[in-house]
């Protein structure tokens, strides 16, 4: 088994997390903010008996209720 690179880790959760705490003390624009948050993997190909398969995996992010309130006011204020 393949361990999972950095930069996908970087990509996926240290990336969003920043972009999340940006959003949250309101130092990032609507544009960025949905770009970042509706961004999705890339494929994920494997080999096996019938051949190659590829297919595009998303990833979503749930927010938990305790800041959910303060992302929507966020929102709405930008």
């Amino acid at each position: 088994m393949k361990i999972i690179p950095e930069e996908f880790i970087n990509c996926i959760f240290v990336k969003r997390r920043e972009l999340i705490e940006k959003m949250l003390s309101g130092k990032v624009g609507e544009h960025e903010a949905y770009l970042g948050l509706l961004k999705h993997t890339p494929a994920i190909t494997t080999y096996g008996s019938a051949g190659l398969n590829a297919s595009v995996k998303g990833i979503v992010l749930y927010i938990k209720k305790n800041i959910l309130k303060k992302l929507f006011k966020l929102y709405e204020n930008t």
